[in-house]
């Protein structure tokens, strides 16, 4: 499991152009560049940058340069036996894309294991799908008001309990843990962030609708009632009494947040509460086994970004208290393994 996001960064990605670890840009930048500014009631439906490699001096990467983000697109199959040297180690490669916020990020042996039947999804593959996932729908104008929180943000929510609020230390501590995967991005600006949450064994996928919308105030937000903020979660175990404990902690990260970056602008503080941020459990094809979980994950963001890019008239909701039990065929999963692989196998070395 994750415990210290900083250190697990400096093994996952790499800072722009420079290819250093990441956690030297939490250090250097993220954290110090910018100067300071200044029980759930909710109802649910279901019962419960630019990448320059030409820096890097590997004649590998320079000659799979040619092998970009369209070339992962491709149906082709992939040859594994080519792509293994002769000790039949899996060599390591890059993913990368512009609208990354995060980095580049390499995905090694241990990772591509995680592919194998019965195996958990770790999470580097995880994020790794999600930037693609991201990636492939850039290009639709309604892309840049969504935004894919990383993985590695787990543990500050799982940190996070307002129940500790009598000691403010403690809740600050937490919100700086999570702080450093928002530092450069104004999550009240997105329509939709989509977080692959990893709950100690378990993934589920949290959306949070119209983060956006809570900056609209009155009549403006009277207009648009469909556009109304809240807190979706997929889970392919079905819901359960954790949902309720997790959207209360994304509440409170939620509400630091806003503290941190609205406030100083002049904005009232806001109060995250089940009633102004509801929860939403919703209704999703389940796994029949206990090693799917991640593939479920990617798979729920994967169809709700088809859905909501193919949908002019896309309705929040009617989209909350849908049926979704039969949103995808339960085949769709059992092909992932494999699809991601050679995807990955199709990048290049590093």
């Amino acid at each position: 499991m994750i415990h210290n996001p900083k250190h697990y960064l400096c093994n996952r990605y790499c800072a722009k152009s420079t290819l250093v670890s990441l956690r030297s840009a939490i250090d250097d930048s993220w954290l110090v560049d910018e100067p300071k500014i200044g029980s759930d009631k909710s109802v649910s439906p279901q019962k419960v940058i630019d990448f320059d490699l030409s820096s890097v001096d590997s004649p590998q990467i320079q000659e799979n340069k040619e092998l970009s983000q369209a070339a992962i697109d491709t149906e082709a199959p992939v040859n594994n036996c080519e792509i293994l040297n002769e000790t039949s180690e899996v060599k390591r490669r890059r993913y990368s894309s512009p609208y990354s916020f995060y980095g580049a990020i390499d995905i090694g042996a241990s990772d591509l294991a995680c592919l194998e039947e019965g195996k958990w999804l770790n999470d580097v593959i995880v994020d790794f799908y999600m930037e693609h996932l991201l990636a492939t729908y850039m290009t639709n104008r309604r892309a840049e008001r969504i935004f894919c929180l990383s993985s590695l943000a787990s543990p500050a929510v799982q940190r996070f309990d307002r129940r500790t609020s009598g000691c403010g230390s403690v809740l600050l501590d937490a919100y700086k843990a999570f702080e450093p995967f928002t530092k450069r991005i104004d999550l009240f600006s997105k329509d939709f962030v989509l977080f692959p949450l990893s709950l100690s064994y378990h993934w589920i996928l949290v959306i949070i609708c119209y983060p956006s919308w809570l900056l609209l105030q009155g009549a403006t937000s009277r207009l648009y009632p469909d556009r109304k903020c809240c807190i979706l979660i997929f889970d392919s175990f079905g819901a359960s009494t954790r949902s309720s404990s997790t959207a209360q902690r994304l509440r409170g990260l939620l509400e630091e947040e806003w503290k941190a970056k609205k406030v100083p602008l002049g904005h009232p503080p806001l109060e995250f509460k089940s009633t102004t941020i509801p929860l939403r459990n919703m209704k999703v094809p389940l796994q029949m086994n206990c090693s799917d979980c991640g593939l479920f994950v990617l798979h729920y963001a994967e169809t709700f970004l088809k859905h909501l890019f193919s949908d002019d008239k896309f309705s929040l909701s009617k989209f909350c208290v849908a049926d979704l039990t039969d949103w995808f065929p339960l085949a769709d999963i059992e092909r992932k393994r494999s699809d991601i692989k050679n995807m990955v196998l199709k990048l290049p070395i590093v």
